[in-house]
């Protein structure tokens, strides 16, 4: 290479670093990093919680208020959530219903601390977490979607939706948080150090390790209420979550933008089919169609991260605790179906409201076009 392309292949290479990084602090600046940083660092929490290697987490613990039953995972999953966002923010989960927050707040947070259980009980690395901001109309003005297997969030807010059609895609990295990684004598055992940052994060094999003798080993009631009370109280160690802090978030690497491809509909090759096992008419008109999918069994993920897939096919009416936040992201998509009860939380989403039971998104109108034409002629009786 001649040093003058040398130099133009670097300017070319520093022009679109710069780009980048306007882009990148443009993005900042338009979060709320209250909510953000609370809930990043929420999601970081747990999937190290979902790490711990303990039968409690596999226990079932009655049905939750979406009516599921809930595991440990669930209840100490939403624990964790507690935490981080009752000091400022009512909760409306699908696992304890409604829950105040500890100042008088006008926002509520719809929350599933874990999208796709069944999933994590079973192995399958596809589970999550769902939460949608609201005002106090009801109407949503941010949410995210976190994917604890791939350590993603997938966010939007009122602001960044007037500079981008899609949810923007962080990626989340506990190293930097835990460096050195050594106990603090000042702290609880179940704390460890990090790199500078006002932020203690919690040691769940040394909270575990607590509940192996008398009661709390032998009763998995007693254990998950006083170990979800225990992560609660652990709230009155979180810093102040501001500018500087999320700043020092982006530095250490702990938050990374994630800079998605520019999808366009024909490089999408794969959609996902949610519940497909109950509806084989349907599967079988799709392989006819030659139109791939895979039914995942998270809907929140599902919906968070649709701008990736081919389609997203929902057979039946989404609740609430996966839709508020799921919708919200995938608004600027074309969605069709049975989406009426969200029009006065996302008033702005793109949508035709027909009275089939079934839900399609995608970005590519013409395959919404086919798949309302195989579901209609298809209809599950």
């Amino acid at each position: 290479m001649t040093e003058n392309n040398q130099k133009k292949s670097n300017s070319i290479h520093t022009n679109n670093t710069d780009k980048d990084t306007i882009k990148h602090e443009s993005i900042q600046t338009r979060i709320n990093c209250d909510f953000f940083v609370r809930i990043v660092l929420a999601g970081l929490e747990i999937i190290k919680l979902l790490r711990v290697q303990d039968s409690l987490l596999h226990e079932p613990f009655g049905i939750g208020a979406g009516g599921d039953c809930s595991s440990g995972a669930d209840l100490l999953a939403e624990a964790v959530f507690r935490k981080f966002l009752l000091p400022k923010y009512n909760l409306d989960s699908e696992e304890s219903g409604i829950l105040e927050s500890d100042i008088k707040s006008s926002y509520t947070i719809v929350l599933d601390p874990l999208d796709g259980s069944s999933n994590f009980q079973s192995n399958i690395p596809y589970y999550g977490a769902s939460l949608a901001l609201c005002d106090e109309s009801g109407k949503v003005c941010e949410a995210c979607v976190i994917n604890y297997v791939s350590r993603e969030i997938s966010y939007i807010n009122d602001s960044l939706l007037t500079t981008t059609n899609i949810p923007c895609v962080f990626t989340l990295d506990s190293v930097g948080l835990y460096i050195p990684f050594t106990l603090l004598e000042s702290s609880p055992k179940y704390f460890t150090s990090n790199s500078g940052l006002p932020y203690q994060p919690i040691d769940f094999s040394q909270l575990f390790n607590s509940r192996t003798c008398g009661d709390f080993a032998a009763n998995p009631h007693i254990a998950i209420k006083l170990i979800c009370d225990t992560i609660v109280e652990t709230k009155k160690y979180l810093p102040e979550f501001n500018d500087e802090f999320m700043y020092k978030l982006f530095q250490h690497k702990v938050i990374e933008r994630k800079f998605e491809p520019n999808y366009s509909a024909s490089s999408l090759k794969c959609g996902i089919f949610e519940k497909a096992s109950h509806f084989p008419e349907w599967v079988t008109i799709l392989l006819q169609y030659k139109l791939k999918f895979r039914s995942l069994g998270a809907t929140a993920l599902s919906l968070g991260f649709s701008f990736r897939y081919l389609f997203v096919l929902l057979p039946t009416s989404v609740r609430k605790y996966d839709g508020m936040a799921g919708f919200y992201l995938a608004q600027n998509q074309y969605i069709k179906g049975n989406v009426g009860k969200y029009l006065q939380a996302i008033p702005s989403m793109k949508r035709n409201i027909n009275d089939k039971e079934h839900i399609i998104i995608s970005v590519n109108p013409q395959i919404v076009d086919i798949l309302c034409q195989i579901t209609s002629r298809h209809q599950k009786e």
